[in-house]
């Protein structure tokens, strides 16, 4: 959970803000209020100039426990990943995001 929203939070802020600073303790609350609850995932190779890059497809749920107000920033997040993507090379296509559902606390 760590790099997935550092790495969310850094091209955020990079977009929004000019500069990929993430705020530490902020991600450090992300982090210990998150939980991936389910996950099915499959290995796969991305071809990129002829050579195939080892990655992997699938799906993960997340669960907060935070506070309503840590769900809506990490919900935004995960809403930004689908036009940002998450970790490297997402210009090639890798790292692509589709958020099926956030629910609201309540």
């Amino acid at each position: 959970m760590h790099y997935i929203f550092q790495n969310l939070m850094s091209r955020y802020s990079e977009v929004f803000e000019g500069t990929p600073l993430v705020e530490k303790e902020l991600l450090k609350e992300v982090c210990k209020n998150t939980k991936i609850v389910s996950y099915k995932v499959q290995s796969s190779y991305y071809p990129i100039h002829r050579v195939y890059i080892p990655g992997f497809i699938g799906k993960i749920k997340i669960r907060c426990t935070g506070a309503q107000t840590l769900a809506n920033y990490i919900g935004m997040l995960l809403r930004f990943a689908e036009y940002s993507g998450i970790g490297v090379k997402t210009t090639m296509g890798m790292g692509a995001v589709k958020v099926r559902k956030v629910y609201k606390n309540g």
